[in-house]
């Protein structure tokens, strides 16, 4: 399993992000006071989007209680960075600009991998390494207003 990642929800409920090591999936759960629940309708979130080998999530939490997810993992053409939103509504993630699904931020990478997330203001900033050529690691960010 990877590390977990942590952040705290607007209610200061913590949330816990991690990927399980036999499926590659990436989890979160919320804590109610008394139990982990699950933020998503089914544990396979990335598997049933056709990405595997899940790694490296990372959440942030905005001022308005949006939470959000970042991870890599495996897809076709590559491996690249993912970014989603939970819906409490829906009661899934969903992609930043109203997608069914969470969003790719990098598009274009030959190896995006290690991501990062934060909320300031009302931005979100997403942060990875990406391999840009043989020997040739590049940080990228991507904003996007809220």
């Amino acid at each position: 399993m990877d590390a977990p990642t942590f952040a705290l929800d607007g209610f200061d409920r913590p949330l816990i992000a991690r990927v399980y090591t036999d499926t590659r999936d990436v989890h979160v759960a919320r804590w109610n006071g008394v139990v982990w629940g699950l933020l998503a309708p089914s544990p396979d979130v990335p598997a049933s989007l056709g990405i595997t080998n899940a790694a490296t999530p990372q959440l942030a939490v905005s001022g308005d209680d949006r939470i959000f997810l970042v991870w890599d993992g495996d897809t076709p053409s590559g491996h690249s960075v993912y970014v989603g939103e939970w819906s409490e509504t829906e009661k899934a993630w969903v992609g930043l600009r109203g997608s069914a699904s969470p969003d790719t931020v990098d598009l274009a990478s030959i190896d995006g991998q290690w991501p990062g997330v934060t909320v300031v203001g009302q931005r979100l900033y997403v942060l990875w390494e990406e391999t840009v050529e043989t020997g040739k690691v590049e940080i990228r960010i991507y904003q996007l207003p809220l």
